[in-house]
């Protein structure tokens, strides 16, 4: 961009140089909503976006309980459990940058072979600054064959929780026990020094 020196005494009476600052505020209001535009989707052209960043990394979901592409009923239906943000705006290009954040980090959960249940739980309440760390970690997933789990899980499943140390802990889905000694072990193995890093860090 080219700035233009700019001085009110250069024009012949006041109402040159209040025409000039109107035609500056205005370009510049224009381009503020351009830049922003440029970063807002609609629905439609979000799925699209997200679909397109997921083939890039070959990420799909493990489990089968979704399809591999998203769609606007898809996103529609992640509104209304609460998985996703309402947009900003009624209608248009209402859905921003959080959005897609937010998308990113389902699908790469999915691709873990989580269900949306447990995913909710993991997502509630992050801020965008973890939601990008989440994203970031899509180049660290393995995505291996595309449905690896044979089962699918239930919405209506129940599951228990048993607290391995204060940073971690075992969800049994079902009614599926846990004996004292294999807690003991689990936590053996938890307690042990990390072989690898991860920026992935859903400890919740």
């Amino acid at each position: 961009m080219v700035t233009v020196p700019f001085s009110p005494s250069g024009f012949s009476d006041n109402s040159d140089a209040l025409l000039v600052t109107q035609m500056l505020h205005l370009t510049v209001t224009l381009l503020l909503v351009y830049l922003r535009l440029m970063n807002h989707w609609t629905i439609q052209e979000l799925a699209g976006t997200v679909n397109a960043w997921c083939r890039e990394r070959a990420l799909q979901p493990a489990n089968g309980q979704t399809a591999s592409e998203l769609s606007a009923r898809t996103l529609h239906y992640y509104r209304s459990v609460g998985l996703l943000d309402a947009p900003e705006s009624g209608a248009g290009r209402g859905y921003g940058r959080r959005h897609l954040l937010q998308l990113k980090a389902i699908r790469i959960l999915q691709a873990q072979g989580l269900p949306l249940s447990r995913i909710q739980q993991l997502l509630f309440a992050r801020s965008d600054k973890e939601l990008e760390q989440i994203a970031e970690s899509a180049g660290e997933i393995d995505p291996g064959p595309a449905n690896v789990h044979s089962r699918t899980f239930n919405s209506k499943e129940t599951w228990t929780v048993y607290p391995v140390n204060e940073q971690l802990f075992v969800v049994a889905r079902n009614g599926a026990h846990l004996s004292t000694s294999q807690l003991e072990a689990i936590r053996k193995i938890c307690d042990a020094p990390p072989k690898t890093s991860s920026k992935n860090t859903l400890t919740r």
